[in-house]
């Protein structure tokens, strides 16, 4: 559930998410972190407010839901993942996928 739920917030688009789900598996089983700009969105960090206070920094933050400085998966969901982000994590797409997620208007490499 806690890794469809970043799947959903990764990318907007239905037909995308099999992948990305690939390549954050890619990324669990060779023990990297995940580095979701998803998670940024939660920005629930200790209860601090949603103002936006830089990229870098931002990456920066300790909290359990940065998956640029956690390993792993966040303790709980960031969102409430809809079917096809459920399906995607349950069937990734098979192949090459990698490690990274392609350029492009809707996608962008962590």
């Amino acid at each position: 559930m806690t890794l469809a739920s970043i799947v959903e917030k990764e990318t907007g688009k239905a037909d995308e998410r099999p992948r990305v789900a690939a390549v954050f598996i890619n990324r669990l089983s060779k023990g990297m972190r995940l580095q979701s700009d998803g998670n940024d969105s939660l920005r629930s960090f200790g209860g601090e407010d949603a103002r936006p206070t830089g990229r870098q920094v931002r990456y920066r933050e300790a909290s359990p839901f940065n998956t640029y400085v956690i390993d792993g998966l966040p303790p709980s969901p960031i969102a409430n993942p809809g079917r096809a982000a459920l399906e995607a994590v349950a069937n990734p797409a098979r192949g090459p996928t990698g490690v990274s997620l392609p350029m492009g208007p809707d996608m962008y490499s962590p």
